[in-house]
């Protein structure tokens, strides 16, 4: 059969719109592909609550290596608290002590980290992070209600009192509703 006598629109293997399209549409069923513009929605407006809890945050992430800076600065305190509370030798209880301080630097130093990747993580829109950021502020908050009245000095317990504001404070504000809007809209415009 020959190509002369056969129109482009009785090519069956001709480009063009399919059963379920119309003239000038592609893409199938579905209908026409989004352009690149189309396919991103607007970028969400962080609300103050959600900026303020971040930033508090990062404070915490300061504070927190502020603190082990000081419980450094405090080794002989901590020295004579072992020998007192374990009721051990000297070179027992400078063991223990040094022991306890490298695992506090450590310590501090991950757990600042953490909450400084959790803040640039909670600026995207990451639900996620939030839902961490609570959990381990939770626990922060428990530990340092437990470990106010052992504080080694006043110090140590300002320290310890700003820590358990600032992280009740992030707790409140990302539970508010313009955390839970600004968290919710970045999901949806993932889906």
């Amino acid at each position: 059969m020959s190509d002369q006598g056969q129109r482009p629109d009785d090519d069956p293997y001709a480009a063009g719109p399919g059963p379920h399209e119309g003239p000038g549409q592609h893409g199938g069923s579905y209908g026409p592909m989004p352009s690149g513009s189309e396919r991103t929605s607007p970028a969400v407006a962080m609300p103050k609550e959600v900026n303020l809890a971040t930033l508090l945050l990062l404070a915490s992430a300061a504070l927190g290596i502020i603190s082990t800076l000081v419980g450094l600065t405090m080794r002989d305190e901590i020295l004579a608290q072992v020998e007192e509370q374990a009721g051990v030798g000297t070179e027992m209880a400078e063991t223990a002590a040094g022991i306890g301080l490298a695992v506090g630097v450590v310590f501090g130093l991950v757990i600042a980290a953490i909450y400084v990747a959790l803040a640039l993580l909670m600026r995207n829109g990451k639900n996620w992070a939030r839902i961490v950021t609570w959990v381990l502020l939770g626990l922060a908050i428990a530990f340092g209600l437990f470990g106010l009245p052992s504080a080694i000095n006043g110090l140590a317990l300002t320290l310890g009192i700003i820590a358990l504001l600032l992280n009740i404070t992030v707790v409140v504000l990302l539970a508010l509703r313009p955390s839970n809007e600004f968290f919710a809209a970045h999901s949806a415009r993932r889906r």
